[in-house]
């Protein structure tokens, strides 16, 4: 993602949610790993066919 729009979209959200830095760090760390674990989860149905 574009470093522009990335800080732009992590003030945005420390502003509308009166977060910390940390905390958009912690909750896109998360949403990642989240994601991560369903696209693992995704190719292996794939490979045992039932997907």
């Amino acid at each position: 993602m574009d470093n522009k729009i990335d800080e732009l979209e992590r003030k945005g959200l420390v502003e509308a949610f009166d977060l910390k830095e940390e905390e958009v760090f912690e909750a896109r760390y998360n949403l990642l790993g989240f994601y991560s674990t369903l696209q693992k989860i995704k190719w292996r149905l794939e490979e045992e066919g039932k997907l």
